[in-house]
Parts: structure tokens; C-alpha cells; sequence
């Protein structure tokens, strides 16, 4: 963080109402800097997101001509070579690799972005040895105050015509804040996550925001001929398409969803029950959030005992899966899930209801007292970080041939 940038940052924390001269980074919520201003920043950035038409905000303005030094290319360069093959599928993340830090050397929103992505991932591979979650580090809390200020600035502007570079920027900062969003969450126990900790207005909000990507990816169209995604157009195509003979349901699954506000939800984690979440299918698990519906968010939000447990399902296949940004969240609250039906809803999980939550207690690990730091031990990440700061698996990435990229699979 330069100096200049380090200070203005420095001096919108004096500001504060409370009087603190420092920003204080939490992790209470997908966007967890406690930026100075009345209203709350967690707050403001959801609705910058998930609403169509954001309106102005009063928040401090973060300059577009951002200066990065040496550690912040440093990061763009672990992102390169480590960070990017986590994100996406086998033939997704070449292209990533490419594209991404192109956008983020000349767009700024994306540079900050990238690299709060980075040092998250950085920190996940310490924490993963550690007892306790560490807590953000300055430089993570300023870059993601930075890029999400930046992108709120641009998500204003986002029905104007736009350059193809500054709508294939949009759609790589929406995505990088759609894995920060799925990544953030607090605490290193289910009685720490939702549903058991007390309620809050930000549960569930990187739910919210990915909804909110959907009408990022309407407007900035990242299939488009002249966008530098559009390789991954048939990938997409193919993998999306609807299943002409959809397997057959595990027992119980039907008849407990069987009412409109689950049907299409249900429908969609019914025809993931019988693949593996891997590299080369995780955009139809990561296709299940973006196709929810509102009243099906509304129904988590109210707890609703069947929406969550159709939830904890998904968490559930997703689990095992070997992705840092979607590991702890999926196994803290798939866990607390199950913990909050047990107690509150003892007729659905030991009625109707006992067939799925007996899969999620055994795919979270509720049942032989894991935690998260044990399904990343298991997968490698806790040797995951040479010292040079790249995982020791990059060279035998399906994509490398010889330590350099193949072709692409489309």
C-alpha cells in the first residue's frame, strides 16, 4: 500500500462516529471492512450489488489511478500461478489465467479485488495450520476497501455504454467478489455461523450478492463474441444444459420437496445428488446459487426447515470438494444446519426428513467430529504453501504439460 493511498485511508477512519483512528477489519460479513460512515459499509455494499440500479453512495471516494507496489504485484503474481487454478473448471481456469491479471493491470477496481483474493487465499493456507482463524491483515482490508468502493462507483454507471475491457473488468470483479463473498465467514465452529448465532441483517448476504452477479453477468454479457471469456462459451453451454435423463432421486428426496417454493431448487440439487464436485464439474454446483429464486432466499432468511435443509444438502456435496474459498463455509454451516434442525425441528430430520440429513451428517462430518481444518488437511492444504508462496501441486495441474499451460478444453 503506498503511502499516500495508506494515509487518505488512515485519515477516513478519524472520521468515524465512534471516535477509533483506525479501520478495524471484521469478519462479520461479506464485506468485512468497518469503513467511518453513518450507514454501514456491509450494508451499502450488498445494496450496490444485488440491486439493479444502485443509487449514489456518501461513501469516501477511492481514487481510480491507484498506485500498487511491489507486494501488491507480488500478489498479482501468486494469483497468476497459484490462486486462479482454485477458481472455475480445468478449461475455465486457463483462460482465468490469462485474462484476469490483463483486467486487473488495467483496471484498478480489479487489481484490488485480485489481490484482497490473493491474501485471503494466503491466509487460509496459514490458518489451515493454526488452532484459531487469524484475523485480516491491513493490506487485505484495504484493497478490499478499495475495489469494492471502485466497483460500487462503477455498478452506477453499469447501464451506460461501456468499452468491451471495462464490461469483461465487471464481470472478473464480480466474480472475484462472488468467491471473497462465499469465502467470508466467521469462526471456526458451527455455533459460530448461521443459523445458530443470534440473527443479523447480513446472514445469508453472500447469497444476496450472488444473486446481485446475475445482473452483472445480464448487462456485461461475458459470453459476448468480443469479450475475452468467450472461450468459455461452450464449456458453459454444454455443462448447463438441462439433463435429458435425469438420474433417479435418493428416497425421501421427492415427497419432501414436493411444493412450488422448492420445486426448482430441489430440482437442481436432486441432479447433482450422483456427481462429484471436481474441477471439471463445479460450474454445476456453483450454477445451483445463480439459479435460486427469490422466494427461495426468503425462505432461508426465515428459517424455513425444508429450504435449509435442501441448502445443507448442496453444502454437503460440496464438502469434499477440494476449493479453499468454498471449503470452510460449506462444512461451518452445513454443520450448523443440522445442529439448529436437530434441535428445533426434531420431527423432519428424524421423520420425512432422516434419509438427507444422515447424508449431510456424514458428508460434513458432523458425525465423526470433523471440522473444516480436517477436510483441508485431507485434501493437502496444510503443505499446500512452498516457500516461494505457489502450491506444490501447480506443476501436475491437468493443465500444465511440462509446467506450462495446455490447450484449452472447450
Amino acid at each position: 500500500m503506498d503511502n499516500i493511498a495508506r494515509r487518505a485511508y488512515t485519515d477516513d477512519a478519524e472520521r468515524a462516529d465512534d471516535g477509533k483512528t483506525d479501520l478495524e477489519p471484521t469478519m462479520e460479513s461479506t464485506f468485512s471492512v468497518e469503513v467511518p460512515v453513518n450507514t454501514s459499509f456491509n450494508e451499502r455494499v450488498l445494496n450496490f450489488i444485488t440491486s439493479p440500479q444502485p443509487t449514489p453512495s456518501d461513501l469516501t471516494d477511492s481514487s481510480e489511478a491507484s498506485e500498487f507496489d511491489s507486494d501488491d504485484y507480488e500478489a498479482l503474481d501468486r494469483f497468476q500461478n497459484r490462486t486462479v487454478f482454485t477458481i472455475g473448471t480445468t478449461s475455465s481456469q486457463q483462460v482465468y489465467q490469462k485474462v484476469v491479471p490483463a483486467l486487473a493491470r488495467e483496471h484498478p477496481f480489479v487489481m484490488h479485488l485480485v489481490v484482497t483474493l490473493t491474501l485471503m487465499h494466503d491466509r487460509f493456507l496459514t490458518d489451515v495450520k493454526l488452532e484459531k482463524c487469524s484475523t485480516q491483515t491491513e493490506s487485505e482490508a484495504y484493497h478490499w476497501y478499495q475495489g469494492t468502493v471502485i466497483f460500487n462507483k462503477k455498478l452506477r454507471e453499469i447501464y451506460s455504454p461501456m468499452t468491451s475491457s471495462e464490461a469483461d473488468a465487471m464481470w472478473a470483479g464480480a466474480l472475484s467478489l462472488g468467491c471473497i463473498a462465499f469465502y467470508c465467514v466467521e469462526g471456526d465452529l458451527p455455533q459460530d455461523v448461521w443459523p445458530l448465532k443470534p440473527a443479523g441483517p447480513l446472514d445469508l448476504d453472500w447469497l444476496k450478492i450472488s444473486d446481485g452477479k446475475k445482473e452483472v453477468w445480464r448487462v456485461a454479457n461475458p459470453l459476448r463474441a468480443d469479450s475475452c471469456f468467450a472461450p468459455l462459451a461452450a464449456e458453459q453451454t454444454r455443462l448447463l444444459a438441462p439433463n435429458p435423463d435425469p438420474p433417479e432421486l435418493p428416497e425421501g428426496f421427492k415427497e419432501l420437496w414436493d411444493y412450488p417454493l422448492y420445486e426448482k431448487p430441489a430440482a437442481l440439487v436432486g441432479q447433482l445428488m450422483h456427481i462429484k464436485c471436481d474441477r471439471s464439474t463445479v460450474l454445476l454446483f456453483l450454477g445451483m446459487i445463480s439459479r435460486m429464486e427469490p422466494q427461495f432466499l426468503v425462505a432461508l432468511t426465515q428459517r424455513d426447515p425444508k429450504a435449509m435443509l435442501l441448502l445443507s444438502v448442496w453444502y454437503a456435496k460440496l464438502c469434499p470438494y477440494r476449493s479453499w474459498w468454498t471449503m470452510r463455509r460449506a462444512v461451518l454451516e452445513s454443520q450448523a444446519i443440522c445442529l439448529y434442525l436437530e434441535q428445533n425441528h426434531p420431527d423432519l430430520v428424524h421423520g420425512v426428513g432422516k434419509h438427507l440429513f444422515a447424508f449431510v451428517k456424514s458428508e460434513s462430518g458432523l458425525d465423526r467430529g470433523w471440522g473444516w481444518r480436517d477436510f483441508a488437511r485431507e485434501a493437502g492444504f496444510a503443505g499446500a504453501l512452498g516457500k516461494e508462496g505457489y502450491c506444490e501441486w501447480r506443476e501436475s495441474h491437468p493443465i500444465f504439460v511440462g509446467g506450462q499451460p495446455g490447450p484449452v478444453e472447450v
